[in-house]
């Protein structure tokens, strides 16, 4: 119970960008309930929502590595490499989150931005 009431707080302050106190709150409800893939996900999201995208990508592969088949993970894991410039790897976790849900709108549309990204960037 305690850690859905974490969890209901971190996400209202995520919601209105008190991202420092759903990161707490998440952990939080972390610390009663450790295997829940959604926790981390979620606090990866705050991670993100403050530009701690290591942090962010780091919660993103724990909620992966609880939950394999967690396609929302693997797309904003791949936000959060995109946001680091990492753009193939942003890439590669589009295309396994469009495989595990080939109807993934979002998905598709994040790997086709992240494409055409590529193409105007120089190689090296």
């Amino acid at each position: 119970m305690a850690s859905r009431i974490h969890e209901n707080i971190g996400n209202e302050l995520h919601l209105y960008k008190d991202y420092d106190g759903a990161i707490t709150a998440f952990g939080k409800a972390i610390s009663h309930t450790p295997k829940r893939a959604r926790l981390y996900f979620q606090r990866g999201k705050s991670f993100r929502g403050k530009s701690a995208y290591a942090q962010a990508i780091q919660d993103f592969t724990k909620a992966i590595s609880l939950q394999q088949r967690y396609p929302y993970a693997y797309l904003f894991r791949g936000f959060a490499k995109d946001d680091q410039g990492n753009v193939k790897g942003a890439i590669k976790d589009y295309t396994t989150a469009i495989k595990l849900d080939p109807e993934f709108a979002w998905a598709y549309n994040s790997r086709r931005l992240a494409k055409c990204r590529s193409m105007s960037m120089p190689q090296q």
